[in-house]
């Protein structure tokens, strides 16, 4: 939240909501990262996120969906929450079967 000036009271009761929900999911991210965190003491919470932000997925003209692969960093990540590479590709065909907006 990095302001919070807008027009009407309802707009702000509507960004303080959503503010507080990021904030809940956050906390749930960072408790079950937790271990992860603590074994590689240097890192951070905005380090992990740019960590998963680098997942890619791209719909080529045929309509192949290509990805690039997970890291070691990402699989690491991924495993405090129970997810596989397996899980990631089947949620990525799903997204995008599901999605008519999904043409990059």
């Amino acid at each position: 939240m990095k302001r919070l000036r807008v027009h009407s009271d309802i707009a702000a009761e509507g960004k303080m909501f959503i503010a507080f929900i990021g904030l809940i999911l956050r906390t749930y991210i960072h408790n079950k990262l937790r271990d992860y965190l603590d074994a590689n003491r240097p890192i951070s919470m905005a380090q992990v996120f740019d960590e998963m932000r680098m997942i890619k997925t791209v719909k080529t003209k045929n309509g192949m969906l290509l990805h690039n692969p997970i890291t070691k960093k990402q699989r690491i990540i991924l495993e405090q929450f129970d997810i596989d590479e397996e899980k990631i590709t089947a949620a990525i065909y799903r997204y995008a079967k599901t999605n008519p907006f999904f043409d990059e």
